[in-house]
């Protein structure tokens, strides 16, 4: 009697799709997600808190009857934002350390004129009067429409310098703050 002819046995890793003879890959593990610093630090200007400036106007109007200043005399300009904030912040396993420097303060007048200020004087009420500002200073020409002040807007131009352990860089930044003022028009009258 014949035997039966041999069947032959799949390998341990083969059967009848051969696809199985190929070892089966193993999934990879996704690599850690690494953080940008740069990303991290304009997360970070948040902390230094800089706060929007208000335009400071010398001599003050509200120190006198009208509430106004006058066609012709020299205002002085400044505004009480520090020149330099400091922060360490940590986020995602980074150490960040910001340093924030304001380097000037653009005003614009409301009366279609503006001027940079790179550093700023507060008045100082015991002034000579009609003494104009020796760093930054307006001196309004026309008057402000009736019912309607002039709106100064200060804009105060930040640097920001960033460091890690390895890795530094520079980001700008603005912040804004607004005022009015009421420019009126000296008139005299002779009588007699």
């Amino acid at each position: 009697t014949p035997k039966p002819p041999a069947v032959s046995s799949p390998g341990p890793h083969c059967g009848a799709n051969t696809d199985l003879c190929h070892p089966t890959p193993q999934p990879t593990k996704p690599k850690p997600h690494t953080p940008n610093p740069e990303t991290i630090a304009r997360e970070a200007i948040a902390t230094l808190k800089l706060t929007n400036p208000t335009p400071n106007i010398g001599p003050n109007p509200h120190n006198n009857p009208w509430h106004m200043l006058t066609v012709g005399y020299p205002l002085w300009l400044w505004t009480n934002t520090p020149n330099t904030l400091t922060t360490t912040t940590h986020n995602h396993g980074l150490t960040i350390t910001l340093t924030a420097t304001r380097t000037h303060t653009t005003y614009n007048h409301g009366d279609h004129t503006t001027q940079t200020c790179t550093t700023t004087t507060p008045h100082n009420p015991h002034t000579t009067p009609a003494t104009p500002s020796p760093t930054c200073g307006h001196t309004y020409q026309t008057p402000s429409p009736t019912k309607s002040p002039y709106t100064i807007t200060a804009t105060d131009h930040w640097t920001i310098t960033w460091h890690t352990n390895t890795q530094h860089g520079t980001l700008t930044t603005t912040t804004t703050g607004h005022t009015t003022i009421t420019i009126g028009q000296l008139t005299t009258h002779i009588t007699g």
